[in-house]
């Protein structure tokens, strides 16, 4: 059941970090590749950083 929303979770945060990475990309003139990349790290590190500060 737990490895379940491990995965749910994967698919959802790398769905939206290709969203940010396209968009960013397309309104910076930057490789689209990087930038996802880049998107999914910021997203990670947002991710990680909330999760410690509230223990959850």
């Amino acid at each position: 059941e737990r490895i379940k929303k491990i995965f749910f979770f994967c698919c959802i945060l790398s769905i939206f970090s290709c969203i940010i990475g396209i968009m960013l990309s397309y309104l910076l003139d930057l490789p689209c590749g990087p930038t996802i990349v880049v998107s999914l790290f910021c997203l990670c590190l947002i991710i990680f950083s909330v999760n410690k500060i509230f223990k959850i």
